[in-house]
């Protein structure tokens, strides 16, 4: 995160958080899908396989990391 004030530019860098996911596998093929676009929680939460795949449709950001270097 970046904040200014005063004319003082500070960052902030937060090692706990979250990767919202999507309960469909992604395609091109239905772009007005929006559980496969729209990774917002109040849309995915009613679909169908809201948690398939991780709790709550959300994963730590070291889980995620896991993930993609796997």
């Amino acid at each position: 995160m970046l904040t200014s004030t005063g004319g003082s530019l500070r960052g902030y860098f937060f090692e706990d958080g979250y990767v919202r996911t999507s309960c469909k596998e992604f395609t091109l093929e239905d772009v007005a899908d929006k559980f496969v676009h729209l990774t917002n929680d109040a849309i995915q939460v009613h679909a169908e396989d809201y948690g398939k795949y991780e709790s709550g449709n959300k994963m730590s950001l070291s889980d995620f990391s896991k993930v993609i270097s796997a």
